[in-house]
C-alpha cells in the first residue's frame, strides 16, 4: 500500500521532504480523514506553514486514512489531531504539514535514513511547531476553562498549580525527539484537543508551581534553551554527545537507535554521524562513543568510562565499561 502512495524521493542529491494538506471536513460525523502529500525542498530556505511535533503512542489500535486517494494505517494519537483540525477551514485550507507518520515512507529503510538526516531543518525550516498534547477529554477541557479563569483573576496560586500539574503530566514531555523539535523551532504553539495555548503562557503556569519535579525541570529547560540559545554553551544547541546523553537521560522512543538519531540535529558536526536503521543499536553506540573519544583526546578516560556506562544502561546494552 505504501508503493501507491509514496513517489520516490532523490536520496543522494537532494533535500527533498512531502508535505501534508488535510481536506476540510465540516461534518464531525464523519470520521474518515483525507489528505494529499507534495513535494518541497528544503534546500530553497523557503519557511513552509507548520511541523508536528507528538507522541505516536501504542502500535494499536490504528486508524485508517486516505493519503493521495489511497489508504494508509496511522495511530490514534495522530488520528485525533487529523480528526480534530480537518473541521477547521482556515486550518485546513492554510495548511502545509509536515507529520513523520505519513510524510515519510516508513517502510523504507533507505528513505527513513535520508530523512531522519534533514529533521532538524525540517523544524528550524517550518514556520511554527505543532505541539499536540492530544484529543479533546474532560482534563483538557478542565485545563483550559481554568487557565482562563487564571489569567483572568490575578494569577491565584492554587488554581496556577493544578494547571501545571495537568499539563506537565502529558505523555509528550517524555518523548526524546521533542528536544530537537522544540528547541530549533522558530515559532511554538500548543494544541490540546479544540484549544490551544501559546509557548509564552506556558512557562507562567510551570513558575507558578512551589514545588517542582523531574518533569517540571524537562519542560522548563526548553524554555531557556529557546529563550537563550547558549544556554548550555556553544554556538546555537551543539552539544556533545555527553551533554546529549545526560539532558536527555529517561526519555523515552520507540526505537533505541533514535536515543541517538533524534539528537543529531542538536549535535556538533563534527561529532554528528548519519543515520542508518540498518545497523544494529550496539554499532551506532560504538560509533558515537569513537567520534565523542577522538574529539575528547586521550586525557578523559573518566569521561569515556562515564559516557560509555551511561548510554549503554540507556540503550539497553550489555556493554559496561569498566
Amino acid at each position: 500500500m505504501a508503493q501507491s502512495i509514496y513517489e520516490p524521493l532523490n536520496h543522494e542529491h537532494s533535500n527533498a521532504i512531502r508535505l501534508a494538506k488535510l481536506s476540510y471536513n465540516p461534518h464531525p460525523e464523519i470520521a474518515f480523514v483525507r489528505c494529499s502529500l507534495f513535494r518541497t525542498d528544503l534546500s530553497s530556505g523557503r519557511p513552509y506553514s507548520e511541523a508536528l511535533s507528538y507522541t505516536w503512542g501504542p502500535p494499536s489500535p490504528v486508524r485508517d486514512i486516505s493519503v493521495n486517494g489511497s489508504y494508509l494505517s496511522i495511530r490514534e494519537n495522530l488520528y485525533d489531531f487529523l480528526y480534530t483540525n480537518q473541521q477547521d477551514q482556515e486550518f485546513c485550507e492554510n495548511t502545509d504539514l509536515f507529520i513523520d507518520q505519513i510524510c515519510i515512507n516508513q517502510t523504507d529503510i533507505r528513505e527513513r535514513n535520508h530523512q531522519v538526516a534533514q529533521m532538524a531543518q525540517v523544524y528550524q525550516i517550518a514556520k511554527e511547531v505543532i505541539i499536540w498534547l492530544g484529543a479533546e477529554s474532560e482534563d483538557s477541557v478542565l485545563f483550559m476553562n481554568t487557565f482562563r479563569q487564571w489569567k483572568d483573576l490575578d494569577f491565584p496560586i492554587r488554581d496556577g498549580m493544578l494547571l501545571a500539574e495537568m499539563i506537565a503530566s502529558q505523555r509528550y514531555w517524555q518523548r526524546l525527539w521533542i528536544m530537537q523539535e522544540v528547541l530549533l523551532a522558530r515559532e511554538v504553539i500548543i494544541f490540546w484537543g479544540r484549544s490551544s495555548l501559546a509557548w509564552n503562557d506556558l512557562f507562567q503556569i510551570l513558575d507558578s508551581r512551589r514545588s517542582k519535579t523531574p518533569l517540571d525541570d524537562r519542560i522548563q529547560h526548553l524554555w531557556l534553551g529557546r529563550r537563550g540559545k547558549d544556554l548550555w554553551g556553544g554556538e546555537g544547541y551543539k552539544w556533545d554527545w555527553a551533554a546529549a546523553v545526560s539532558y536527555a537521560k529517561g526519555s523515552q522512543c520507540e526505537d533505541k537507535r533514535d536515543k541517538i538519531f533524534g539528537l543529531l540535529g542538536l549535535i556538533d558536526p563534527e561529532l554528528a554521524i548519519s543515520p542508518d536503521y540498518s545497523k544494529s543499536v550496539r554499532d551506532i553506540f560504538l560509533e558515537i562513543l569513537l567520534k565523542q573519544t577522538d574529539f575528547w583526546g586521550e586525557h578523559t578516560v573518566t569521561e569515556y568510562r562515564h559516557l560509555a556506562n551511561l548510554w549503554a544502561t540507556e540503550l539497553g546494552l550489555l556493554t559496561k565499561i569498566l
